[in-house]
């Protein structure tokens, strides 16, 4: 099922992010950011998708898919820390 997801965007990143949603569903958070609303599917291939946008996105929610990706990006973390 489809669900709204809102995203925090680093202007650097804007450009690949529409090709997930419109000009439309976004809207300007100060000099270096975007706020977008980006249709989600709770499943791997849409985490994998914000995931992949780094540190340039932070997932504002649903608060239970915010969580989620918290987790997700503490596990990626964890394959890299004491090496």
């Amino acid at each position: 099922m489809q669900t709204r997801s809102e995203v925090r965007i680093h202007w650097s990143a804007l450009e690949r992010a529409l090709a997930f949603c419109s000009w439309e569903n976004t809207k300007p958070d100060g000099d270096e950011h975007s706020i977008a609303s980006f249709p989600f599917v709770e499943n791997d291939y849409h985490y994998r998708i914000l995931l992949g946008f780094g540190d340039a996105c932070e997932c504002l929610g649903p608060p239970h898919i915010r969580a989620e990706m918290g987790r997700r990006a503490r596990g990626m973390a964890a394959l890299y820390e004491g090496q």
